[in-house]
C-alpha cells in the first residue's frame, strides 16, 4: 500500500495533473472553454511525453523571465552586507 505513494497519479493512461484545463472547462461549460481545455491537455500531454511536468515547466518559465535580472552592488555595500 504504502510502496504506490511516490508514483505520479494517473487517470487510465493519461497523468492526471494535465487534467486541470478540464477541470477549468467543467467550471464554465461552453464551446471556446471546450477547445482552450482540449488545446491545454494536448499541450501538457506533449509536454509529459517529452518528460516535462507542469512544476518543471513553470520553473523554466519564471527562470526564463528572470534570467535578466542581475542586482549589481557596489563594493560597499558587499562589506555592509558580508561580516565576517
Amino acid at each position: 500500500m504504502w510502496r504506490d505513494t511516490g508514483l505520479t497519479p494517473r487517470f487510465f493512461f493519461v497523468d492526471s495533473r494535465i487534467l486541470f484545463p478540464l477541470f477549468v472547462f467543467f467550471l464554465h461549460v461552453s464551446k471556446i472553454t471546450f477547445y482552450i481545455a482540449i488545446i491545454g491537455v494536448v499541450i501538457f500531454w506533449v509536454m509529459g511525453r517529452y518528460g516535462w511536468t507542469p512544476m518543471v515547466m513553470w520553473r523554466s518559465f519564471m527562470r526564463f523571465l528572470a534570467r535578466s535580472y542581475h542586482p549589481r552592488h557596489d563594493r560597499t555595500t558587499l562589506y555592509r552586507r558580508c561580516r565576517w
